[in-house]
């Protein structure tokens, strides 16, 4: 729903809709409450957190409404539509407990300013198209201090909550054809023949139905099946290094909208030893080093949605992945820690890895975990969280550190990953907005062109395709 900036005219009725008026856009055409069958709702503008999470708890349905900000460049939220029964249920319930929230403010005082002056409240906007509710649930506000945000109450039952005994090889391979073999042989020999830069390679520049296909059933293990999937397999040895970052690209813009990997734009990743010291600012995935469970990208607004590994060599030794699903995780923290549950939905400071802009600041705050009434969202990287309260200064606080530590000793549970080696060929792909992985450390063959080297994708259908959306 959209508040609009200008007068306007509803396209069915022709009712005016003057400037701040709430619309539905239909087919390009706006469309007044009534004529949107959605009269029956009421608007509640932002201000009041408590009231605004409690009327859409509440409400059967309810719509979010956004303006777009002219300085700003971007959707921003305004408010909610919801029930009118809604409402004033949590108008009672605010009523009953305001001297509760009042104490409450009054103990923990208020949210911390930022270089600039400003109260810090979290990311508050919305991606640039709207693309799907997980946008809007990355995007909403960060609630701040013991404030307890929406917290999802109910196991999660779907196939998305695995545990290691539970799923098998055959749940996350996806062979690849024959058919899919060729294809990929000719737009190999066109781009050696007459070559282009690889991020100006486009999957309708090529035949590539047979590929489409086996990309598709990629995108429906990582949508609706176990968050993971293994296309085996490409046979990189046939083809050059210029060759084979043209077959990743294309096969990871038949799955999705490629983005940017990197602050400064890069769109692909190279990920092997580069034997670079690990320090600020350089990543532990150049490195031989084991990287712990994590989600890419936590600290971002819009994390990516997909992470891809295209292997064109595998390691001598070590070198093996490990998965874990966070919704099972979520499910073991609400059976064996609620108490600290709501703790991992309200915002840590996050390690932004140097990458961004030289005066800009070293960290961001986010949540591990939120919840828009519809959607789970996760992100996690420990390390990141430890070494952002350095860089802020700010030492975590005692509940934040226990809920950490019980969520770390849950995701390394021996029982709930799995593991294997992503062989040469094989493409890994894993939904990274509810499945963490990790790799144990490494050892490189002594030839240079058998070390250890995949190409990194990152995928995201909302925003820009800029690093920070």
């Amino acid at each position: 729903m959209f508040s609009t900036l200008r007068d306007s005219q509803c396209s069915q009725c022709y009712a005016e809709l003057p400037h701040g008026s709430v619309l539905l856009v239909e087919n390009s055409e706006p469309l007044c409450l009534t004529c949107a069958d959605l009269d029956h709702l009421v608007y509640v503008p932002r201000g009041d957190p408590a009231r605004s999470r409690r009327a859409r708890k509440h409400s059967t349905l309810f719509a979010m409404v956004v303006e777009f900000s002219r300085t700003r460049k971007r959707y921003e939220r305004r408010g909610i539509l919801v029930e009118e029964a809604a409402l004033k249920k949590a108008q009672e319930e605010c009523v009953c407990d305001a001297e509760v929230r009042a104490y409450r403010g009054e103990r923990d005082g208020p949210p911390p300013k930022n270089e600039h002056g400003a109260r810090e409240f979290g990311p508050d906007q919305m991606s640039d198209n709207m693309a799907g509710r997980e946008a809007s649930a990355m995007t909403d506000t960060a609630p701040v201090g013991n404030a307890t945000p929406l917290v999802l109450q109910e196991d999660t039952r779907d196939r998305r909550a695995w545990r290691r005994g539970e799923i098998s090889p055959h749940d996350w391979l996806v062979p690849l054809p024959q058919r899919c073999i060729e294809e990929l042989d000719v737009v190999a020999r066109r781009v050696r023949e007459d070559p282009l830069p690889t991020i100006l390679l486009s999957p309708d520049q090529f035949p590539l139905a047979a590929c489409a296909e086996a990309m598709g059933r990629v995108r429906e293990k990582i949508r609706a099946g176990i968050g993971l999937a293994v296309l085996d397999r490409v046979p990189v040895e046939r083809y050059a290094p210029e060759e084979n970052q043209a077959l990743a690209w294309l096969l990871g813009s038949l799955l999705g909208r490629l983005v940017a990997q990197k602050w400064n734009g890069a769109m692909l990743y190279d990920v092997r030893d580069t034997g670079q010291a690990l320090g600020y600012g350089v990543r532990r995935s150049v490195t031989n080093l084991d990287l712990t469970f994590h989600t890419d990208g936590p600290w971002l607004e819009l994390p990516p949605e997909v992470v891809g590994l295209y292997c064109i060599n595998s390691a001598a030794e070590g070198g093996v992945s490990r998965f874990v699903s966070l919704c099972t995780v979520h499910n073991e923290l609400r059976h064996r820690h609620s108490d600290l549950l709501p703790r991992l939905y309200r915002p840590f400071p996050w390690d932004r890895q140097a990458e961004h802009a030289p005066d800009d600041t070293k960290t961001l705050r986010c949540p591990i975990f939120h919840f828009d009434g519809q959607t789970l969202l996760a992100r996690f990287n420990e390390k990141l969280i430890s070494s952002g309260a350095d860089l802020a200064g700010d030492p975590l606080d005692g509940e934040g550190q226990e809920a950490l530590e019980v969520m770390r000793s849950i995701v390394d549970s021996p029982g709930l990953g799995v593991e294997f080696a992503v062989e040469r060929g094989q493409v890994q792909f894993i939904n990274n907005r509810q499945f963490a992985h990790s790799r144990t450390n490494f050892k490189d063959a002594p030839e240079p062109h058998l070390k250890r080297h995949m190409i990194r994708l990152w995928t995201r259908e909302e925003g820009r395709r800029t690093f920070h959306a």
